[in-house]
């Protein structure tokens, strides 16, 4: 068993890894636009990173070039149509402006399918980002991205601990609540983020903001399964789970049908949070307690149907205490837990 970290960029990124390049080998490219700042005043004298991946799928991709702009935020990079293909597959290219001391940061991801590609503005978004403690948890402020930019976005609201991400959510509108359940005992930050398409130079691109990051007031709120025991599969944790020992990053194990807490004493459960939870294919996914140590089970909770990764979830509030609560997938087809970073469970 071991943490591994997965790079946020590749969830932001396009996915379709086999588009055919429209461009010859000896075609002269050439690759422009401007970048701004939040206020619309040019980004001038910055370096911008473009990175270059392997196939259509801007999965990874590896540090190409670096790209200049000049005194008013314009630049312009000369490239040939065989460095824009592997083959006859055109590669996926992501140009980005270096995160700020804050962590505001934009990028566009696009292919090169004409000699001239025209990048869209390039605009920062720092969305006037602020955190207030509340007595059950936290709220971030936050400027809407259709303020300075001009169009509207969901937005999506990721905490993170140190590197490894410790929740996500969607919001509407500002202020987004984040509950105490959520927050734990964590030293976290908050970071807002939107996405855009624009179509132009015969393809789509994809552009993706995020805001600074701000600190969210640390909270004290510890679950009762903190330092429990668990077991995965055929993997059994008596000491140090890496699934209830409140951190973040995802653990890599051979999937399996079911994840087992167990309690020294018996818990009445009422909360209970998942981060970084995935499973294989459609399949009934619920918490389930148990007052026998695993002899008999009964649901605590039904997972929505979709793909949650994150959820905070109400437990049957009538169960009597429990000493064991396991996740558990129930389907034709085998289904399997694949990824999870830790479960939290609250009286």
């Amino acid at each position: 068993m071991k943490r591994i970290l997965v790079p946020a960029a590749a969830a932001l990124m396009s996915l379709v890894g086999c588009v055919e390049s429209g461009l010859n080998d000896d075609d002269a490219v050439v690759m422009s636009g401007v970048a701004l700042n939040e206020n619309k005043s040019p980004l001038t004298n910055t370096t911008l990173k473009l990175y270059r991946s392997r196939n259509s799928a801007c999965i990874l991709p590896d540090h190409y070039r670096d790209v200049e702009t000049d005194s008013v935020g314009k630049y312009s990079l000369d490239l040939t149509g065989a460095e824009t293909k592997n083959g006859d597959l055109a590669r996926c290219f992501l140009l980005q402006i270096p995160p700020s001391e804050r962590g505001a940061t934009a990028s566009v991801d696009f292919l090169m399918q004409v000699t001239e590609v025209e990048v869209p503005d390039l605009q920062v978004w720092n969305g006037a980002v602020a955190a207030a403690e509340q007595s059950d948890g936290a709220q971030v402020s936050f400027k809407k991205i259709f303020e300075t930019h001009g169009f509207d976005s969901d937005t999506t609201v990721t905490v993170r601990s140190g590197n490894d991400i410790a929740w996500i959510s969607q919001t509407e509108a500002s202020p987004a609540t984040l509950s105490g359940y959520v927050l734990e005992d964590a030293a976290l930050t908050a970071q807002l983020g939107a996405e855009r398409e624009v179509k132009g130079s015969g393809v789509a691109f994809h552009l993706h903001y995020r805001s600074d990051e701000v600190t969210l007031p640390q909270k004290q709120l510890v679950p009762v399964s903190r330092g429990a025991a668990c077991t995965f599969g055929a993997q059994k944790h008596d000491t140090a789970c890496p699934y209830t020992d409140g951190k973040f990053s995802p653990v890599l194990e051979e999937a399996a049908n079911d994840l087992t807490v167990t309690f020294a004493q018996a818990h009445t459960l009422k909360k209970a949070v998942l981060r970084g939870f995935s499973h294989n294919i459609a399949a009934e996914v619920r918490i389930e307690g148990s007052a026998d140590n695993g002899a008999s089970w009964i649901t605590l909770a039904k997972l929505p149907d979709g793909d949650h990764s994150y959820l905070e979830l109400d437990l049957d509030g009538t169960a009597p205490a429990v000493n064991a609560v396991r996740i558990h997938v129930d389907g034709d087809q085998d289904p399997k837990i694949l990824g999870l970073a830790e479960i939290s469970l609250f009286e």
